[in-house]
């Protein structure tokens, strides 16, 4: 009780123990700000590579049929939750008079759009539907597809925002879309070239995609499979390469890829087809660029660091001047009988006190700059005209603003070791004062 009585009332005396509380919570809310927002892009970029590619991908060298089947198969497990045949392609998309985009072309099964909630959750119109397609309202005939928001508008050049106002006005409206294919059942060697061929497909835009990821927004087209298929190839049997596979929830992601594999053996010697097929998690596939980011974030953060060091020197400089100015106390205290390690102790405590309530300081002003950044990045952006975020760099509309709980309670614990060295020599100085001395001087 006495510490902590004296720890009070040298934080209410010495108004200096401010500044080096101000120093506490200045770089602990630094390292959170940064420690948070690169971990929240990583953590971004691992979920959109989910939301592309599913939890679990399978990939065989060349197209097969039957993909139903198959799909049937997989769902049979109690690990796979749904699985949804791809088709994927590049083309050209003609979006108007003079206007042509270089997009991805996905052919999604239209029986399984419902088993994609990353695509369903990012339609700007049909999110909500219960069982969603790529009708056209009003254009029964016509073949139906879902266009990125940045095909049909630019960003703002300051804002980074899209016009959903002139986007919706090609709700409707006939695009044409062109791309090169070479037959599957040409493709019999790799030592023989074949020419691809031009083909185009018209589709009406039945919704509108916002993903908040600017490559997607901007190069994604996605049609039914089978008018695709059709149109690419000119027969009716439809034939696909891979298939994404959404994992139940809490399945272990190797054990469902094990069970997934003896499927696919069960359906090759059914099918009688000589496939192979290779199976990757969104996590595999990322793997090396995750690799890569982990590494540039530990060395930001290293880098960043370099602040407690300050503190240290802040703190020992503060701390120096409170012990040379209580002499008297010190030596009151002695006299009343404390120890000299008594003495350390209160000092070195009060150095963790400083640090404690630093590092609270900290972690709220960390989380309400993270928490508000995409606010006070708008308020920028308004204010001044700068464009702090731009999407088509960043890849993602908003910045990630979640807070990295884990990574902040080591960079409050780090600050809080720091503010106690930085105490530890004037506790160390204040404890081999001896009474006498210290009355004498005074």
């Amino acid at each position: 009780m006495l510490k902590l009585l004296l720890w009070l009332k040298y934080l209410c005396k010495r108004k200096l123990v401010l500044l080096s509380i101000a120093a506490v919570a200045l770089s602990v809310a630094l390292l959170i700000v940064v420690a948070s927002l690169f971990s929240g892009f990583i953590q971004a970029y691992e979920q959109s590579a989910e939301d592309l590619i599913g939890d679990v991908l399978l990939q065989s060298d060349v197209a097969f049929p039957h993909y139903e089947v198959l799909a049937h198969k997989l769902e049979t497990l109690p690990e796979v939750e749904a699985a949804v045949s791809v088709m994927l392609t590049p083309g050209l998309l003609h979006v108007g008079k003079g206007h042509v985009r270089y997009v991805q072309i996905f052919g999604l099964d239209e029986t399984r759009l419902n088993d994609m909630p990353s695509l369903k959750r990012s339609l700007v119109h049909r999110s909500q539907d219960q069982n969603l397609s790529f009708d056209v309202p009003d254009h029964a005939d016509s073949i139906g597809g879902f266009v990125g928001v940045g095909l049909l508008t630019e960003p703002n050049e300051v804002t980074d925002q899209y016009d959903f106002d002139l986007a919706n006005e090609s709700m409707g409206d006939q695009l044409a879309l062109t791309s090169g294919t070479v037959d599957h059942e040409t493709q019999t060697s790799q030592a023989v070239a074949q020419s691809p061929r031009s083909r185009t497909l018209k589709f009406r835009v039945s919704d509108i995609v916002f993903a908040g990821h600017s490559q997607f927004d901007s190069e994604a087209v996605y049609l039914p499979l089978s008018p695709l298929y059709k149109a690419l190839y000119q027969t009716d049997e439809v034939k696909v390469k891979r298939m994404q596979i959404r994992l139940a929830e809490g399945a272990d992601a190797g054990a469902a890829i094990e069970a997934m594999k003896r499927q696919w053996a069960a359906f090759v010697r059914e099918q009688k087809l000589s496939v192979y097929c290779q199976f990757y998690t969104a996590k595999d596939l990322q793997a090396d660029y995750m690799q890569e980011l982990n590494k540039q974030m530990a060395i930001l953060l290293s880098v960043f660091s370099i602040v407690d060091v300050g503190v240290i020197f802040l703190v020992f400089c503060i701390f120096y001047m409170i012990v040379h100015l209580k002499r008297k106390d010190i030596g009151v205290i002695k006299s009343c009988g404390c120890s000299s390690w008594g003495v350390v102790s209160i000092f070195l405590g009060f150095g963790m006190f400083v640090g404690v309530i630093g590092s609270l300081f900290g972690m709220g002003l960390g989380y309400l700059f993270t928490h508000n950044i995409n606010t006070i990045e708008q308020w920028i952006a308004a204010a001044f005209g700068l464009n702090l975020w731009d999407s088509s760099v960043y890849l993602f509309s908003q910045i990630p603003n979640r807070i990295n709980w884990s990574s902040a309670a080591q960079i409050s614990g780090y600050a809080i070791l720091a503010a106690s060295i930085g105490a530890l020599i004037p506790a160390i100085l204040a404890g081999r004062m001896q009474p006498v001395d210290i009355l004498r001087y005074e």
